[in-house]
C-alpha cells in the first residue's frame, strides 16, 4: 500500500488492518499521509466466540471434505491486535499518540433456519457448490440434524469490536 498525497485527515480503517501482511507497515503508511494534526480511526475484531453451532457446522463440512472458506489463503494477523493493549501497542509502535481504544461487545442470536440459510447461501456456498447436488443435500441435511439437537444458546455469536483513534 502506498499513497502519494500527504493531506488526508482523518483516515478510517474498518476491520481490514489484520488482513495486511505487515499491519505496522500499513499503520506507518496511514500516519505518513496524515496531516501533522491528523487522526486515524481503526476498527478491528477483538475476542470472537462464534458459538457451538459454528463448530458443529465446520465438523460436518470437514467430515464431508468440504473446504472451509476461512482457509482461503487470506492473510489474518488478528492475533496481533485482538485486545485493547495489543492494538495500543501496535499504534504506539508506529509513532501514533493520543491513542484511545474502546471495546464494544456485540451479540447475535441465530435460529436454526437463519443459521443454515447463512451458511448454505453465503458463507459455505462455494465449498458446498463443489459437491454433486445429492451429496450437498446429504451434507446439509446431516449438519441440520446435528444442529437441531443444540440449544438456543449454542446459536449465539458473541464478538467484540475494538474502536481506536490516534493522532499522527
Amino acid at each position: 500500500m502506498s499513497w502519494s498525497c500527504s493531506a488526508r485527515s482523518p483516515s478510517p480503517s474498518a476491520r481490514r488492518l489484520f488482513h495486511l501482511p505487515d499491519p505496522s507497515r500499513g499503520l506507518s503508511e496511514i500516519k505518513r499521509v496524515l496531516t501533522p494534526d491528523g487522526s486515524a480511526g481503526i476498527a478491528t475484531w477483538g475476542t470472537i466466540d462464534e458459538g457451538r453451532a459454528w463448530e458443529v457446522w465446520r465438523t460436518a463440512l470437514d467430515e464431508a471434505g468440504v473446504a472451509d472458506l476461512r482457509d482461503d489463503g487470506d492473510i489474518r494477523n488478528h492475533d496481533l491486535m485482538d485486545a485493547p493493549d495489543k492494538l495500543k501497542g501496535l499504534l504506539r509502535g508506529t509513532g501514533f499518540a493520543e491513542i484511545d481504544v474502546r471495546p464494544m461487545r456485540l451479540q447475535h442470536r441465530f435460529d436454526l433456519a437463519g443459521f443454515l440459510d447463512l451458511q448454505v447461501r453465503f458463507l459455505s456456498a462455494q465449498g458446498l457448490g463443489s459437491l454433486a447436488p445429492t451429496e450437498r443435500d446429504r451434507v446439509v441435511g446431516s449438519a441440520g440434524e446435528r444442529l437441531a439437537r443444540l440449544s438456543s444458546e449454542d446459536f449465539v455469536e458473541r464478538t467484540e469490536v475494538l474502536f481506536a483513534t490516534a493522532r499522527a
